[in-house]
């Protein structure tokens, strides 16, 4: 078995420690796959939203409300 070291803000690090071993070791793997997943950039994020309302058949007037329900 290898030891690896990470290092957590402390209250995720009491969570950790306070896990199984088994749960520690699905959470690690996860935050191995999660850290591997390509993240999207904000921009990226909004040149998506950006695309999909110019494909979409949803009317400026429809975007603005719901963008006022959000807010």
């Amino acid at each position: 078995m290898k030891a690896i070291t990470i290092e957590l803000p402390d209250e995720a690090a009491r969570m950790f420690e306070a896990m199984s071993r088994e749960r520690k070791t699905k959470a690690a793997l996860l935050a191995t796959l999660l850290a591997q997943a390509k993240p999207k950039t904000l921009e990226q994020i909004f040149e998506d939203a950006d695309k999909k309302v110019t494909t979409s058949s949803v009317s400026e007037e429809e975007i603005d409300r719901l963008l006022e329900d959000l807010s």
